[in-house]
């Protein structure tokens, strides 16, 4: 693979997600403001016009390593809040049959005929 083909396989990768209905001039905005570089910059490494550095490449990997880090932290976090909140629901349920359970035991322990 070139050194041109993977700088814009990175600049790709940066911009994800992609959004609805988004240009390619938005995105490549968003890609200016997350890497620093200047919007001619990178719309010329997108579009494979301009040679790109070794040092670029660098920064470009550095930039999407560090952005795939921060969602899957994210992620990991919002599972972690996902499966506290599964485990009140749990917990709740469990409280409400054991009390469903208890009520029964009464009524059957009683003498009244239930309808």
């Amino acid at each position: 693979m070139s050194a041109s083909v993977h700088a814009q396989d990175l600049l790709r990768e940066i911009a994800e997600p992609a959004r609805p209905g988004e240009g390619v001039k938005a995105m490549l905005r968003r890609v200016m403001m997350a890497t620093g570089l200047p919007y001619g910059r990178v719309r010329g490494l997108y579009h494979g016009a301009v040679r790109v550095s070794g040092d670029e490449l660098l920064h470009l990997q550095k930039v999407r390593d560090t952005r795939k880090a921060a969602k899957s932290a994210k992620a990991e976090g919002e599972y972690h809040d996902e499966r506290a909140e599964l485990r009140t629901r749990l917990a709740e349920q469990a409280e409400r049959l054991d009390r469903i359970e208890r009520l029964l035991a009464s009524i059957a322990a009683s003498d009244r005929p239930v309808l």
